[in-house]
């Protein structure tokens, strides 16, 4: 009996593991790919101004701690209201870390143009 209680609580423990480590991953990926399209919107505007290896990995898990705070924020927060409220507040916020504490001036510009020429396109759509 006590054998399959300790079995038990191990295939419950590797199970829960499992599925953390998944999760994980998939927000790794997310994380990944918009660094990627932020580093493609650079590079649009100067081929020169691309990322870095280092800013891409801090802009990387920058955006895996957003990606968990919004996670976190949609399950505990009802209203939608004060969700998306809250959700712009704290995109603003990882938006200045981002801005201020890793990208260059000239980045900072070129992301600016590329987004607003992206803006641009829906607009007219």
């Amino acid at each position: 009996m006590n054998k399959m209680i300790r079995f038990t609580t191990l295939l419950v423990f590797v199970f829960l593991s499992t599925n953390l480590f998944a999760q994980n991953n998939k927000m790794k990926e997310r994380a990944n790919v918009l660094v990627e399209e932020m580093n493609s919107q650079i590079i649009s505007e100067d081929k020169t101004l691309a990322l870095s290896e280092n800013q891409k990995t801090s802009i990387g898990e920058l955006m895996i701690q957003k990606l968990q705070t919004v996670k976190d924020l949609k399950k505990s927060e009802e209203n939608e209201v004060k969700r998306k409220e809250a959700q712009k507040t704290l995109n603003k916020e990882y938006n200045q870390r981002i801005n201020s504490k890793i990208l260059s001036k000239e980045q900072r510009l070129a992301l600016r143009e590329a987004r607003k020429k992206i803006k641009g396109k829906k607009n007219k759509d």
